[in-house]
């Protein structure tokens, strides 16, 4: 028997020069930036991006240093189908806090820069990129979901400043769904498949729900991957009727730009 899974999306990396214009945090320390965050607002210059403002919702992103120099950039957002994940590879230059990667979706190297960061609290983040013309993306990321009103200011400042109009500025609001997600790679032979536990808890109902996910390189898995995943969702106190198999219906399309990263 044959089965289809998720295929796990990597995008791989280029490099270009930082903007003469704007500098990284001083003293970048990638440690202590490492880890949890989420995105609160978003300033965005492309026409396609303020028909679709009023969509953008908060989403949670876990940055990992990986052994070969490279940032793992993970970014989950809740959707009505569930949890949706997303992995970056960003690529260190010559200048600390200055990162770049080649989007497979677009077919284009973009550049990152951590602008402004206290660590603990929020980070401003510019993303460049070059199409047929120059598009520029002003990011706020927070440890938290909500940031102090001074920090969403010193966001809109920042990015007016870069000449941004003021309705391409946005900040949303938590999501409807409002949840705490907490994601782990449970089992993993890397070369074949990944088993993912995604953990939620809505808030403030405090109602929790599990979703199990089996990943995959290829796009059928050996028998014996699917026993073990099945084994791991009764772990979890599921059976395995409630268990949906995607149908091989070939590569599914890139994110959509109602959503920009």
């Amino acid at each position: 028997m044959k089965i289809s899974v998720f295929v796990l999306s990597v995008v791989m990396v280029c490099v270009i020069g930082v903007h003469a214009d704007v500098q990284p945090q001083r003293d970048f320390n990638l440690q202590r930036f490492a880890g949890r965050w989420y995105r609160v607002g978003l300033a965005y210059d492309s026409p396609g991006f303020l028909r679709h403002k009023d969509e953008l919702r908060i989403t949670a992103g876990m940055i990992a240093l990986q052994p070969n120099g490279t940032v793992n950039l993970t970014m989950w957002a809740m959707r009505s189908s569930g949890c949706f994940n997303t992995l970056y590879q960003y690529e260190r230059t010559n200048t600390p806090g200055h990162y770049t990667y080649f989007s497979t979706r677009h077919n284009k190297t973009k550049d990152i820069t951590v602008v402004e960061t206290n660590y603990t609290e929020y980070a401003l983040v510019l993303k460049n990129k070059k199409f047929e013309r120059e598009y520029t993306q002003v990011a706020l990321y927070g440890r938290t979901q909500k940031v102090r009103q001074d920090i969403i200011q010193k966001f809109k400042r920042f990015s007016t400043s870069r000449g941004f109009p003021t309705d391409s500025i946005v900040t949303p609001h938590v999501s409807e769904f409002n949840a705490d997600v907490d994601s782990y790679v449970v089992h993993t032979n890397y070369d074949e498949y990944a088993m993912w536990v995604i953990l939620s808890t809505e808030q403030p109902s405090g109602i929790q729900s599990t979703l199990v996910k089996l990943y995959s390189r290829a796009m059928d898995v050996r028998e014996g991957v699917l026993t073990q995943y099945r084994a791991l969702v009764r772990n979890q106190g599921m059976s395995d009727d409630i268990i949906i198999y995607k149908d091989n219906k070939g590569e599914c399309d890139q994110i959509s730009t109602a959503s920009p990263v």
